[in-house]
């Protein structure tokens, strides 16, 4: 959605499953990082604002999850199956005729899946956050890749468990603030350097979304009572920053642009739970806006100075 306005994006075929996970303004361009799915097969998929699609991905049992602008060229963080590994990866798409995969980490047992789900880039890093996973035990990793060096990872710990606040999605945001970066993943971890700070989020019961802002950053997810929120972490402190109305249902992404905080996700609208986008104001006015008529999820959310 553009302004409220629907683009349909381009698929192979129109009987393939077209899923999205983010929305991102990089530069003057904004792409949308994604899959497409085919016979069970997921491949990977970024498609530019007006639907059309500007890299589509080969490696099937794949996928992209965000995408980021480091150095002029453009990257994206998911799985890459190759035929012969496969792992967390981070791909460049700057040709996207020629892509050039960077693995974070190939799988090698006991682990049973390991995947990148959320970017960033900042002071010559890059940062991409993620899991690995052996059985039904998933522990977040932040993995950073300096300019000219190599991959380094630092474990964060175990997520935990799905539940009655979960969203679905493993590792939801990663920024920087301050020269921590921060990480979610159902929950908030700042890391420094090697050091990792499990940030206690008074009443959370779940963290979902995560962005810098100013001097701070902000994180939002469901409290104890399952009614979605958005707080403020000031170093390894958090505290309540605002509420969202009883109709808001899931919180999925936060980002920022001026003075205002933007978030979406879905809101109940009568019988539907449908794709919602709310404008947090610095005097704490939250202002909701629902999208289309049907029942569906917004996963991503971006504003442009257009």
């Amino acid at each position: 959605y553009k302004n409220g306005s629907p683009t349909a994006l381009s698929a192979e075929d129109p009987a393939n499953d077209l899923n999205c996970s983010t929305v991102k303004a990089l530069g003057t361009q904004v792409y949308i990082a994604g899959g497409e799915q085919a016979f069970g097969i997921a491949r990977p998929r970024v498609w530019k604002a007006d639907g059309s699609r500007h890299w589509s991905g080969t490696n099937g049992w794949s996928s992209a999850y965000d995408i980021a602008l480091h150095n002029g060229k453009t990257l994206v963080a998911g799985k890459t199956y190759d035929g012969a590994d496969g792992g967390a990866s981070i791909t460049d798409i700057g040709d996207p005729a020629h892509p050039a995969v960077t693995y974070l980490y190939k799988i090698t047992p006991p682990v049973t899946d390991a995947k990148a789900q959320a970017l960033c880039s900042g002071s010559g890093k890059v940062y991409a956050a993620g899991y690995k996973e052996n059985g039904s035990t998933q522990t977040a990793f932040l993995w950073t890749l300096p300019d000219g060096g190599t991959v380094s990872e630092v474990e964060l710990g175990i997520m935990q468990a799905s539940g009655a606040y979960d969203t679905g999605k493993s590792i939801v945001g990663v920024c920087t603030q301050g020269g921590s970066v921060y990480v979610a993943g159902k929950k908030l971890w700042k890391v420094d350097g090697t050091t990792v700070t499990e940030i206690n989020v008074p009443d959370a019961g779940i963290i979902t979304a995560v962005c810098a802002h100013g001097t701070a950053v902000y994180a939002a997810g469901k409290k104890m009572n399952a009614v979605p929120a958005v707080w403020k972490i000031e170093g390894a402190s958090a505290s309540l920053y605002t509420t969202f109305s009883t109709n808001a249902r899931h919180v999925y992404t936060l980002c920022a642009f001026g003075s205002t905080l933007f978030a979406a996700g879905t809101a109940r609208d009568g019988s539907l739970d449908k794709p919602a986008w709310w404008s947090i104001a610095d005097d704490l006015t939250v202002t909701e806006n629902k999208l289309g008529s049907d029942y569906g999820v917004a996963h991503g959310i971006c504003v442009t100075p257009q």
